[in-house]
């Protein structure tokens, strides 16, 4: 078992706020698997549903314009991170073609901010877009304080832009 700020994350109960089911399998530097959870702290860290209500305020962090933020509020894949039923975390990716997705969010709340917490869901986000055939993923604007966890995970900068590109086994 691994600690939320701990080098290696290797678990989570993957659920979604979307129409379909959890999905087991997921980028394997992280090995999640369905029906798991990561210990935090004095409670279990899980990733499943929840609602637009309790979700607004996380996503508004990384996405001020709520113009923009309305524009995918119905995402089939929406994943929020909780612990001890709050939410603490969430990302929106969205297919743009077969092979392409783009991270619309990610955000953590502030106080499990820099914990671990957000390089473990773009790792979850990067296994649904592999699971899924994605072979790109995008992520428009990135905020400049964010980038480096971008850059980690091998995206490159494309303009303004970042890019990660996925190479099948």
């Amino acid at each position: 078992q691994h600690e939320v700020g701990g080098e290696e994350m290797e678990r989570a109960v993957v659920g979604n706020r979307g129409r379909r089911g959890g999905v087991a399998q997921v980028a394997q530097r992280f090995d999640f698997h369905a029906g798991e959870t990561i210990p935090a702290a004095n409670g279990q860290l899980e990733v499943g549903d929840g609602s637009i209500e309790e979700l607004l305020h996380l996503l508004l962090l990384a996405e001020p314009d709520e113009e923009r933020l309305q524009s995918y509020l119905d995402a089939e894949y929406m994943r929020v991170a909780k612990f001890e039923d709050e939410a603490v975390g969430v990302y929106v990716i969205v297919p743009q073609s077969g092979t392409v997705y783009e991270l619309k969010n990610l955000s953590i709340a502030p106080g499990w901010q820099r914990k671990g917490l957000g390089r473990w869901l773009l790792g979850h986000a990067i296994g649904i877009a592999e699971s899924k055939g994605g072979r790109e993923i995008l992520v428009r604007d990135a905020p400049r304080g964010a980038r480096g966890l971008f850059e980690r995970f091998g995206f490159q900068p494309e303009g303004p832009d970042l890019l990660l590109q996925l190479i099948p086994e």
